[in-house]
């Protein structure tokens, strides 16, 4: 089991991921690893390929033991260490666009909503035994290497969306329709088919209070696509019994 430790944002550790130690793309294997809606936005984007077949080749969706939402994984590779699809010898050959989990290693980062507060922060180290990068001598502080591995728009997007999941009315129906569930998966995560139904009667509840100027432009911006869905997520969760059929029409269109 991995060692896990608090660590406060200002002090300094030691770590460093670098080929020349002997147990780099260790940490890319026998993962259970959840894929945020903008993680597979940015694969996606590296990949070329639209949702159904990033489904089909490199996530399952399933739901842990004990939840009640299903959740986008990481689909491993039966090549008896349960490997990462896009890690190789030389490393990861998507490191433009690797998951923000993959980003942060080994920094775990924990978030509370206070009402007065805001937003507030936790950070863990996570000590895995075949981990020899806090052997190396580089110091560096959380808040240094989060900018470092460019996770300010991933943390942005990922609570965002956590926020969203977290509403009263959100978790009603995803208690109440099991179907909503996997609606709310299909909105997130398949961008392309979410353009297609801004024509359909999805539309007009995912254009909720945007500018006419801001409309116009929506179908053709994944990332303004995904950051208005999250928006107005409980404003979907108010037609959760209509939402299947919606998106059922939006493909049959596409």
């Amino acid at each position: 089991m991995p060692a896990i430790r608090p660590q406060p944002a200002g002090e300094a550790f030691c770590f460093s991921c670098h080929p020349g130690l002997a147990c780099f793309t260790d940490c890319c294997r026998s993962l259970d690893l959840a894929l945020y809606p903008y993680d597979v936005l940015r694969l996606r984007q590296a990949l070329g390929v639209d949702w159904d077949t990033f489904l089909d080749r490199y996530a399952v969706i399933e739901t842990p033991e004990g939840a009640r939402t299903p959740q986008v994984f990481l689909a491993m590779i039966d090549d008896g260490r349960a490997s990462c699809p896009f890690v190789a010898p030389a490393g990861c050959t998507v490191y433009p666009h690797r998951p923000g989990a993959c980003r942060a290693y080994p920094v775990g980062r924990a978030v509370r909503h206070d009402p007065e507060t805001g937003l507030e922060e936790f950070f863990v180290l996570v000590r895995e035994e075949h981990c020899l990068g806090f052997g190396e001598p580089q110091p560096v502080t959380i808040p240094d290497w989060l900018q470092g591995q460019g996770l300010g728009v991933y943390n942005e997007m990922n609570d965002a969306f956590l926020a969203a999941r977290r509403q009263p009315v959100v978790q009603q129906a995803l208690a109440g329709s099991p179907q909503f569930g996997l609606a709310m998966i299909r909105i997130l995560y398949d961008l392309d088919g979410l353009s297609r139904s801004l024509d359909g009667p999805l539309g007009p509840v995912l254009m909720n209070g945007l500018a006419p100027e801001a409309q116009a432009g929506l179908a053709a911006d994944p990332y303004a696509l995904l950051c208005q869905a999250t928006s107005v997520l409980s404003e979907l969760a108010r037609h959760a019994d209509r939402l299947p059929s919606w998106l059922a029409a939006s493909q049959a269109r596409g």
